[in-house]
């Protein structure tokens, strides 16, 4: 129960930095603007995204924030009746707390606050925040894990 209570203390405390530093950006830089922190490379900017991931689903935000809050309750479920440990326990805190983050967005807001900005080899890489990394990186982590963990049965 201890493990179950810190594993949810961790994905509040994702939740509160994935908010405040949305409101800290939204805040100090006008919708639109950029402010390069890295010349060339790296911008903290202020845009809106109605839509997931490269803005697919631009402007169902109602859609996606069931989405969101459905896959959050699966995941809390999950998380409840589970004994995770290792790289599966992290990775669904983190993406509980991405899940979350973004849903409170879409629900109280209407879309998802994003700010982070990178020119990856040329490529500008879709806007993204906090939350959406936490998603990201779980998936990843999770996918690595699956596809090397030798006690999984891959049949």
């Amino acid at each position: 129960m201890k493990k179950k209570m810190f594993g949810y203390g961790i994905v509040i405390g994702l939740i509160i930095i994935d908010l405040i530093s949305k409101n800290v950006i939204t805040s100090q830089i006008r919708l639109g603007e950029r402010v390069s922190v890295i010349d060339g490379f790296f911008w903290l900017t202020n845009v809106r995204n109605t839509g997931a991931a490269w803005s697919i689903f631009e402007s169902h935000t109602w859609l996606l924030t069931l989405i969101s809050w459905v896959a959050a309750v699966g995941m809390i479920i999950y998380y409840q009746k589970e004994d995770l440990k290792g790289i599966p326990y992290l990775c669904i805190l983190m993406l509980m707390a991405g899940t979350i983050g973004n849903g409170v967005d879409r629900l109280y807001l209407g879309y998802v606050r994003d700010f982070l900005s990178l020119n990856i080899f040329g490529y500008m890489f879709p806007v993204f925040n906090l939350a959406d990394s936490l998603l990201v990186v779980g998936v990843i982590l999770l996918l690595i894990h699956t596809l090397l963990d030798k006690e999984t049965d891959h049949e």
